[in-house]
């Protein structure tokens, strides 16, 4: 192992920078957070009612597991699917935690589409791509977390199916129809802005 003034960290693979974290490299550590900590904090806005406080409660004690568990991770798996792993797992608990249900009868009390179908009428060009997005996140929050967790770890985070098989600890093929449900029922939803160019 070389001196670790002599180790350029910006250069080296998540999975050798997670290998100087377990000799305990400080340096090594600040890199992979500096690489990941944005990523792990949106995906977790995404999935937790987009708050922003519990997503950074989450995001912090994530880097802290990472930090105390350094040594479980096997240099022979890609980081990236490793820490999206421990992120959704992290989600999973989170869920049981705050009651899933309670989420979807608040957005059930307000007639989302009513109110956006009339403000589409109104809005210009402009704002489509934003009223799009927020139907979209809309849209997601009322699909099972299994499809919707696919759908965003796919389109939105780039993943491989191969990794989002091995973070959901399911079969490709169960993500590849994950998906394809996911966009059918979106699709479905979002018929409304089919003629619109984003």
């Amino acid at each position: 192992m070389p001196f670790e003034a002599d180790i350029d960290y910006k250069s080296v693979s998540n999975e050798q920078l997670m290998q100087y974290m377990t000799l305990g490299k400080e340096t090594a550590f600040n890199e992979i957070y500096s690489r990941f900590s944005a990523r792990i904090y949106w995906f977790f806005y995404q999935r937790i009612s987009q708050n922003r406080l519990r997503a950074e409660d989450l995001t912090q004690d994530l880097f802290l597991r990472l930090i105390e568990k350094s040594d479980s991770f096997k240099k022979d798996k890609c980081f990236k699917a490793w820490i999206y792993t421990i992120a959704y797992n992290m989600c999973k608990n989170e869920y049981r935690r705050i009651k899933t249900k309670e989420r979807y009868l608040r957005l059930r009390d307000i007639d989302i589409s009513r109110l956006i179908n009339r403000d589409l009428a109104n809005l210009g060009k402009v704002h489509d791509h934003d009223l799009f997005s927020k139907r979209l996140r809309i849209e997601l929050d009322k699909l099972s977390q299994k499809y919707s967790t696919t759908f965003i770890l796919r389109h939105e985070h780039g993943l491989p199916i191969k990794a989002i098989a091995e973070i959901m600890s399911c079969p490709e093929g169960t993500v590849k129809s994950r998906l394809f449900f996911a966009i059918k029922q979106l699709s479905s939803k979002l018929e409304t802005f089919k003629s619109i160019k984003i």
